[in-house]
């Protein structure tokens, strides 16, 4: 398989788990789960497969300072965007079911 294809099926892939998200992230936090859960459960899931998926690569020189660095960027990336993403959607069915009353 060539660079061409291989990102092509990387943007798919992509593409594809994000289109499941939206209706996935409604369906948990709608009745089963709250926001913070939710959002709790994939940092779990992300680390546990990232730390996996490390495992099976050779590791690399890290310093500790750049390392700190990652980490507090990965975390308040992934809290800030993921975290707002299903307040919202939480705060979106109350409105939706308060319109179609």
């Amino acid at each position: 398989m060539n660079s061409k294809t291989k990102g092509v099926v990387a943007i798919l892939c992509a593409n594809t788990i994000f289109g499941l998200n939206i209706p996935v992230t409604k369906a948990l936090v709608s009745g089963w789960m709250t926001p913070t859960g939710y959002t709790l459960i994939r940092m779990l899931f992300g680390s546990l497969v990232f730390w996996f998926i490390g495992s099976l690569r050779k590791s690399e020189k890290v310093t500790s300072k750049d390392m700190l660095i990652m980490a507090l960027g990965g975390f308040l990336g992934f809290v800030s965007t993921q975290f707002t993403f299903a307040l919202v959607q939480n705060r979106l069915l109350a409105v939706r079911a308060f319109v179609s009353i």
